[in-house]
C-alpha cells in the first residue's frame, strides 16, 4: 500500500493509540501522507502537528459521537488522500467488583468501548466500502481494533470492561466478514497488561512492586502471571497493529491476535 493515503487512529492522545501514531509515522514501508489522530482528551478542536516527517492532525473527538466521527471522515475525504488504514485504540476501564459496579460506570464503559467501536467500524465500512477496491484483494484498506485478552479470560473486578472488550472483538469479526468481499481486511489485536496510564491507574503503592505483582500474578484474584517475565510497552502492541495494517498482512483478516507475553496460556 505505497500509494498516498491517510491513516486514522483513535485513542491517540496516549498509551497504545499514541504508540500506533508513532509507529505509522515511522513505517519502514512508507508512512501515510497524513495521520488523523482522534481523542476526547485533546485540548483543541483541531491541531496540526508532526511526528517525525509525517503530518498529523489531532481532532478532539469522542468515538461514541457518531456525528463528530462522520464529520471528521467527511473532512478527510474532501481535502486529503483516501483513508486506507484505521486503528481503533480508544477505550476506557471501569474496575469494580460486580456487586459494586454502578450503572453509570457500566454505561460509560459500554458507551466508549462498544458504541465507540460500532461507530468507528460503521464509519470505516461506509468510507472504505463506499469505494471500489483500489488495488488487489486484501489491499483496498485495513482496520485494526485494539481489544484485550480480558475479552476471553475472566478477570476479578473487571466484568464491565471484559464484557465490553468481548463485544468489541465480536464487532470486529463481523466487520471483517462483511468487508472481505470488497478486499478490506479487519483484525483484532488483544493486548494483555501494558505499561500505559490506564494500567498504572490500577496500581497502588510503589510502581516497581506493582509491576512485579503483574508479572508474577495474583493467585487470590485467579490471575496468572506473564511467562515472558515483563509487562508490554505500548510500542510492543503498536508494532503488531502496524503489521496487521500493512501489505505484509494482506492475506490476514478476521483474526484475534493476542499479545500478552503468554499470560492467557492460549486460553484466548
Amino acid at each position: 500500500m505505497n500509494q498516498p493515503h491517510t491513516a486514522v487512529v483513535t485513542g491517540a492522545a496516549r498509551g497504545i493509540g499514541r504508540a500506533v501514531v508513532e509507529a505509522l509515522a515511522h513505517d519502514p514501508d512508507g508512512p501515510p501522507q497524513l495521520i488523523a489522530a482522534l481523542d476526547a482528551d485533546f485540548t483543541q478542536e483541531c491541531r496540526h502537528t508532526r511526528v517525525g516527517d509525517t503530518r498529523v492532525v489531532e481532532y478532539r473527538a469522542d468515538v461514541a459521537d457518531a456525528d463528530r466521527v462522520a464529520e471528521i471522515f467527511d473532512q478527510l475525504a474532501a481535502t486529503h488522500p483516501p483513508v486506507l488504514k484505521i486503528a481503533h485504540a480508544a477505550g476506557v476501564l471501569h474496575e469494580a467488583a460486580l456487586a459494586d459496579t454502578d450503572l453509570d460506570g457500566f454505561a460509560r464503559v459500554m458507551d466508549v468501548n462498544v458504541r465507540g467501536t460500532f461507530v468507528v467500524l460503521r464509519q470505516a465500512a461506509r468510507t472504505l466500502g463506499g469505494r471500489r477496491p483500489l488495488s488487489a484483494p486484501g489491499e483496498a484498506g485495513s482496520i485494526a481494533v485494539v481489544s484485550s485478552n480480558a475479552a476471553a479470560v475472566p478477570r476479578v473486578g473487571m466484568a464491565a470492561y471484559a464484557a465490553s472488550k468481548a463485544a468489541a472483538a465480536a464487532l470486529s469479526a463481523n466487520a471483517a466478514l462483511e468487508l472481505a468481499p470488497l478486499g478490506i481486511r479487519c483484525n483484532t489485536i488483544a493486548p494483555g497488561s501494558t505499561d500505559t496510564p490506564m494500567q498504572q491507574r490500577m496500581w497502588s503503592g510503589d510502581p516497581e512492586k506493582a509491576r512485579a505483582r503483574v508479572v508474577g500474578g495474583t493467585p487470590d484474584r485467579f490471575r496468572l502471571g506473564i511467562p515472558l517475565g515483563r509487562i508490554a510497552e505500548p510500542q510492543d502492541i503498536a508494532e503488531v497493529v502496524l503489521f496487521s495494517l500493512s501489505r505484509r498482512a494482506r492475506h490476514m483478516t478476521m483474526q484475534d491476535i493476542v499479545v500478552d507475553g503468554g499470560a492467557s496460556l492460549r486460553s484466548c
